[in-house]
């Protein structure tokens, strides 16, 4: 779990505009997330999704979280995303791979699909990080928030999992901002889909501990962040640890603001 969160670090500290890996971004007039082409199947079915009963204090019907703000709008937009895949994903036919979901914060939300800054392998490769994920980076629309999107993401999720290989057992999140508490909320929404989480400078409602209390967590926060208190975030460790949270891990950058803590390296994470 550690070498998974590491390489979730990772990809936030090097992320560009760059990318290694084939870009599957476009999206249909609709505006509906694109379909793959049969060129990246195996040939043989691939896996479905874990579980994915809604936890505790969620709404079966709607799937949000009872205390989601959010969700008593109604949403019909169709999220945009992109699917990124390892430079050797074409090479191995039978080896899956671990998927990381990576929600953007509030500044890069739109309708171009084209802004959303893909993974940029080769960095990563450069550097000696072998980054063998497959991504989705989901693009949200203006004036709306994740946790508006929860059911949407969940399928997304599902869907990449049905047409690429995708081990079901690695499954990770993460997001900075409005896209930390998107990851918070889609965890406790779905707390049976993902292997590790890790929300960065976010918090969420202290009720909805007990959904993510089993699920491996670090979390990051600024001491001097004027957007997301720090209090906020600690309220939210500390129901955490109130419910018996199994792998809790976080982290204050002690001059930090509303930004990652900027002394975590990759070289400090990896293994």
């Amino acid at each position: 779990m550690k070498r998974a969160i590491a390489l979730v670090i990772i990809f936030i500290l090097l992320t560009s505009a760059n990318s290694f890996a084939e870009d599957r971004s476009k999206i249909s007039k609709d505006d509906r997330p694109p379909k793959t082409s049969d060129s990246r199947k195996t040939g043989e079915k691939q896996e479905k999704a874990k579980d994915n009963t809604p936890g505790p204090g969620i709404d079966e019907k709607t799937g949000y979280p009872v205390s989601n703000p959010y969700s008593r709008k109604t949403v019909s937009y169709k999220i945009p995303y992109k699917v990124e895949v390892p430079s050797k994903y074409d090479q191995d036919q039978d080896r899956k791979y671990p998927l990381l979901v990576s929600l953007h914060g509030g500044g890069q939300r739109g309708s171009d699909i084209t802004t959303i800054k893909a993974p940029n392998f080769a960095r990563y490769e450069k550097n000696g990080y072998n980054f063998e994920f497959i991504t989705i980076s989901p693009l949200c629309p203006n004036g709306y928030q994740w946790m508006e999107f929860l059911p949407e993401l969940n399928s997304i999720i599902n869907d990449t999992v049905s047409k690429y290989r995708v081990d079901i057992n690695r499954i990770y999140l993460t997001g900075t901002s409005m896209g930390g508490a998107g990851t918070w909320y889609l965890a406790a929404a779905y707390p049976k889909q993902f292997a590790a989480i890790m929300p960065v400078i976010a918090c969420c409602d202290p009720a909805l501990a007990v959904n993510l209390k089993d699920i491996p967590i670090w979390a990051m926060n600024g001491a001097k962040d004027p957007v997301v208190p720090l209090q906020y975030a600690q309220n939210t460790i500390n129901a955490l640890k109130a419910v018996g949270a199994k792998e809790l891990k976080f982290t204050v950058d002690p001059e930090g603001g509303h930004t990652a803590p900027s002394f975590i390296k990759p070289e400090d994470t990896y293994n």
